[in-house]
């Protein structure tokens, strides 16, 4: 166990060690160096774009030639219960100047509730984007999802379970802008007394704000609801993000269950780290 838990920690310290590096780099004084081509000046000016933290996705696609990896650890709880989340590794690749593919690598999973504890890692993720339409101001997008039934049962549902969400992105002024999703997914749940699994559909809705406070520092504040045949959760939630350079982003975020009797935490806060190759 102890190996498994020294992975996560390692990507975040490889994601921030090679941000470091290049941000001290950066910072050098170095000699005039001769012109460079065009298209190697373009990749040096671009800047990655994350779907962390929160829990919108944005439009943005990573750009042709690039991988970008986003990772984390997050952590909730739920009256007396509480869960952690190591990794949250998502791999996003693109397949052309519209359309990306993203692998979400299973997360290794931590519950304790009623004085048991187990462990376990999640399902893996498999997602494509494709950016509908882009304009000055505002660019949609669809996204088309799954989660494969590849995890620990102990702490899983084991279960093939598709979803559809529809983005939008907005901006309102240089320092403001929104994202907005809306879409649906078929979700399973293990009955632990009967053994049997129960499955829906789960509709959701969310918004986001999203200020930019300096060349570094962004803050976002966002609402989320979703409901089926059960009752609606919904959750309040924000948090920073910080560039040490324009491809290695860190953030921070928090948020809380509104009012939320059954299914969902009271509390969660997430920590993570982004970097475009």
């Amino acid at each position: 166990m102890e190996a498994i838990l020294k992975i996560p920690f390692l990507l975040v310290t490889m994601l921030v060690g090679g941000g470091l590096a290049q941000a001290q780099t950066t910072d050098q004084t170095t000699p005039a160096q001769p012109s460079q081509p065009a298209s190697e000046q373009q990749s040096d000016d671009i800047e990655l774009s994350t779907d962390r933290p929160g829990f919108l996705t944005s439009t943005d696609v990573v750009p042709k030639g690039h991988i970008q990896l986003e990772s984390g650890i997050m952590a909730e709880r739920s009256g007396d219960d509480r869960s952690y989340s190591f990794g949250q590794l998502l791999v996003r690749v693109p397949v052309s100047s519209r359309a990306e593919a993203r692998v979400g690598v299973p997360s290794y999973l931590v519950s304790r509730s009623g004085g048991m504890r187990d462990t376990g890692a999640d399902n893996v993720f498999l997602e494509g984007k494709y950016l509908l339409a882009s304009r000055k101001n505002a660019s949609y997008a669809i996204l088309v999802n799954a989660f494969l039934p590849t995890g620990s049962r102990r702490v899983t549902t084991r279960e093939f379970q598709p979803g559809v969400n529809l983005a939008a992105d907005y901006t309102f002024c240089d320092k403001v802008g929104a994202t907005f999703n809306v879409g649906a997914v078929r979700t399973a749940d293990d009955d632990s007394a009967t053994g049997s699994t129960s499955h829906s559909t789960q509709l959701f809705g969310a918004a986001s704000f999203n200020f930019t406070l300096s060349p570094k520092t962004g803050a976002f504040a966002e609402l989320y609801a979703e409901g089926g045949d059960g009752p609606t959760q919904k959750y309040v939630d924000g948090g920073f993000t910080y560039l040490l350079n324009p491809r290695t982003q860190l953030d921070a975020s928090a948020g809380v269950g509104l009012g939320n009797d059954a299914g969902g935490p009271d509390y969660f806060y997430a920590v993570g780290v982004s970097r475009l190759f």
